[in-house]
């Protein structure tokens, strides 16, 4: 966490991606890094809920890292978090969430289940969706694409000729279960900065 508040106070002044949209990413980045440093302390010092987990995002490439932390003094007001860095060492996306509204962490009793549960969280052993490629088609005519009987629901942004250009790039997913019955999606851009494309429902 030291990194993360070391970042948000820099103001991300080594983020170097150019254009508009780098520079939007950049103010949501910081300003979600900055949140996560400021809360993060006062619960560490209280904290019994404590835990981590951490993977390689494998797809993605040598040296891309996915790191999951929880902080709470008890596992039911803890806050989670997964952030990913690349080979540089620089923080190219940020997520937190309650835990307790979270599917993978609302049963959570003590720390030692939390790191369990932080870890299955990111893990990309076995997931289905690596690449984008591997994301439903949208068929002429489809409302949405569908992953079996379930939607995929692409993000605002998209339409049917867009989100296909996307899918036919193969470009890195990662995609985490965000709530009860969803997970989200997430591309690495050519560039460097991570982006969403949208959520595949499932069973809650």
């Amino acid at each position: 966490m030291a990194r993360i508040a070391r970042l948000a106070r820099s103001g991300q002044s080594d983020w170097s991606f150019g254009g508009k949209m780098n520079k939007f990413l950049n103010v949501l980045l910081g300003a979600g890094l900055a949140a996560l440093a400021i809360a993060a302390p006062a619960a560490a010092d209280e904290g019994n809920c404590n835990a981590s987990a951490s993977t390689a995002w494998t797809q993605a490439g040598t040296g891309y890292g996915i790191e999951a932390f929880s902080h709470g003094k008890t596992c039911r007001d803890a806050v989670i978090g997964l952030y990913v860095t690349a080979p540089d060492g620089v923080v190219v996306f940020v997520e937190a969430f309650p835990a307790m509204q979270m599917m993978l962490t609302v049963s959570v009793q003590n720390a030692d289940e939390m790191s369990k549960a932080l870890a299955e969280w990111i893990t990309q052993e076995g997931a289905t969706l690596k690449m984008t490629s591997d994301l439903p088609e949208w068929a002429p005519g489809q409302e949405l694409p569908m992953l079996g009987d379930f939607a995929f629901m692409p993000a605002e942004a998209y339409d049917a000729e867009s989100y296909n250009v996307v899918r036919a790039e193969n470009r890195p997913l990662l995609c985490y279960v965000q709530g009860m019955e969803s997970m989200m999606c997430q591309v690495l851009a050519t560039e460097g900065y991570v982006y969403p494309i949208g959520v595949q429902t499932f069973p809650g």
